[in-house]
This record gives C-alpha cells, structure tokens and sequence, in this order.
C-alpha cells in the first residue's frame, strides 16, 4: 500500500504507476496499486494466505511455548485479537474491534445510497451470524491452541493417540495436562461419515465418551479464560 506522502508513493508516482484514487482504500488490506507481475485479485489472495499461514494454529503454539510465562496471557490475547482481524473481519488489527454495530445512515458514505430499515438490519443479521459462527469456531482453535502450547513437545506427541481404555479416557479427560488432538481427530472421522450417521448408530454410541470429553475441555477452558483475561476498562 502506497500511502500518500510516503516515498512509495512518489516512487510509485513518478514512474507511472497506476493507483486508485480513492484514498477510502488505503487500508493495507485492499489492492490499490498494480503488481508488475500479478493481477490485483492474486496479489489480495496470497497477501491473505500470508495471514493465515503466520496466525495457523501451529505457529501459535510454537510462539506460546516460546515467550515467557509471564508475557503468556498477554501474547494469547493479541494473537486472538489479530487473527480474528485479519481472518474474520478482514481489516487490519490496528482498524478492528468485536462485534461491530453498523449504523444505517451514519456509516455509510457520502454519496451512497442508504438502504432502507429491513435490507440495513437483515444484512447486519446475516452478518452476524456468519460472525459468531466464525468466532465460537475460533474459541475451539484457541482451546487447542492453549492445550498444546502448554504441554512440552515429547509429551504432546505422547498423548495425542488413540484411546486405549476407559482408563485412558479418564486420565485424558479429567487429568491435566489436556490435548485436543486425539479429540479432534475423532471429530473428523465422525464428520467423514456423512449420510451414513442415518443408520450408523454404532458411530454415536462411540461418539458420547468423546462429546463428555469435549464439554469439560470447554468448561476447563472457559473457566482457563476467566481467571486470567481481563479486559481493561475505561476509568
């Protein structure tokens, strides 16, 4: 993103390159500029990828087990903050917030035609629904994020097989340290079933001991974020 005023920019000017002129663009998320070898949509498409590929749930972990303990909580809280910029609302960290409310006339430009009652509030309800679809789907990364970031390597690679017993299942449910992995691995190969669910009743039999398991991850988890995330408040 050439920013005006900046030496890119006239770098950029100077040698005849084509910018849009609309500075409403200028946010570092948008194509505003031509590449010299890439279309606008494929530049846009592997900047994304380079979020999704520095925020993925590995490289989180690995940042965790890194950082001192007690710069631990701090450095969760920005790496939600920033994945869900960039993965959910699509802007940058520095633009961003939760659980955005969209006034009908006064967030819309200048110009612009302002939807009526029902179009403005049925899109903010579609919108938040596909929001909270993607945030209680990130609550699940970052409860895997956490287990994982917590347990040394040798010791996560140990617990992250199969169930051997009812007292393997204990031990991995109720114990600490927790991993999801096994938990997640299961989760997929019941979703791989698909339309054989209908008359596989044997898969949900076996799914009960994995769906108790996930509840008092969650419950663990949720109560994990309580004791230690607090949100400042204004004063």
């Amino acid at each position: 993103t050439p920013l005006p005023g900046s030496q890119d920019h006239i770098c950029m000017y100077t040698d005849g390159v084509l910018m849009d002129s609309d500075f409403n663009g200028y946010d570092t998320f948008q194509a505003v500029t031509d590449h010299p070898n890439m279309s606008r949509e494929e530049l846009h498409a592997a900047y994304q990828q380079c979020w999704k590929e520095f925020y993925r749930a590995a490289h989180m972990i690995d940042a965790l087990r890194r950082c001192p303990q007690k710069s631990y909580w701090w450095l969760f809280k920005t790496l939600f903050w920033y994945r869900n910029s960039a993965l959910g609302e699509k802007i940058h960290p520095m633009t961003c917030g939760f659980g955005r409310i969209r006034s009908r006339v006064l967030d819309r430009r200048p110009g612009y035609p302002i939807d009526s009652v029902p179009v403005h509030w049925g899109k903010e309800l579609l919108r938040h629904f596909g929001y909270l679809g993607h945030l209680f789907r990130e609550l699940y990364v970052f409860q895997h994020v956490y287990f994982q970031s917590q347990l040394k390597p040798d010791l996560a690679e140990k617990l992250s097989g199969n169930l051997h017993g009812v007292r393997d299942w204990l031990s991995r449910t109720f114990s600490m340290p927790a991993t999801r992995t096994w938990l997640n691995a299961f989760w997929i190969r019941y979703a791989q079933q698909k339309w054989k669910l209908f008359w596989r009743w044997d898969w949900h039999v076996r799914m009960v001991p994995y769906a108790i398991t996930e509840i008092t991850f969650t419950v663990r988890f949720f109560w994990t974020l309580a004791r230690n995330v607090r949100v400042p408040t204004q004063g």
